[in-house]
C-alpha cells in the first residue's frame, strides 16, 4: 500500500474538502428537517382553522333573512309541533348565533307556552 503521489494527494485533499462541505450541509439540512414537523403541524392547525371559519361564514343558512328565519321558528314552536321534543326549540334555536337569538327572542309565540316533559 504505497503512499499517494503529490498529484493524488491534491486530488484527495480536494475530495476531502468537498466531502467535508457536503457533510456539514447535510447535517444542517437534517437539523432543519427535524424542526419541520412541529412547524408543519402548527401551519396545518392554522390552515385547518381558517378553512373551518371560512366554510362556516360562507354557509348558505347565513344568507336567510330575519323574516324567513322567523317563519321557520314559528313552525318549530311547541304549538305547531306534533311530537314532543326533549330539547325545546326556543332554547336550542336561540343558542345557534346572535342573529338567531335576536329573531327567536322577538318571536313571542315561541315563548308563550310552557311544555313539560315527564318520562314514563
Amino acid at each position: 500500500n504505497a503512499p499517494p503521489s503529490p498529484e493524488e494527494r491534491l486530488e484527495l485533499a480536494e475530495i476531502a474538502a468537498q466531502s467535508s462541505r457536503a457533510v456539514a450541509d447535510l447535517e444542517r439540512r437534517i437539523a432543519q428537517a427535524q424542526g419541520m414537523p412541529d412547524s408543519l403541524v402548527c401551519e396545518l392547525g392554522v390552515a385547518t382553522e381558517q378553512l373551518r371559519s371560512s366554510k362556516m361564514l360562507l354557509h348558505p343558512i347565513r344568507t336567510l333573512s330575519d323574516d324567513v328565519l322567523y317563519e321557520i321558528f314559528i313552525c318549530c314552536s311547541p304549538t305547531c309541533l306534533m311530537i314532543p321534543l326533549r330539547t325545546l326549540p326556543p332554547w336550542t334555536i336561540s343558542q345557534v348565533s346572535q342573529q338567531w337569538r335576536l329573531v327567536a327572542v322577538s318571536a313571542s309565540c315561541l315563548w308563550s307556552s310552557i311544555s313539560l316533559y315527564f318520562p314514563s
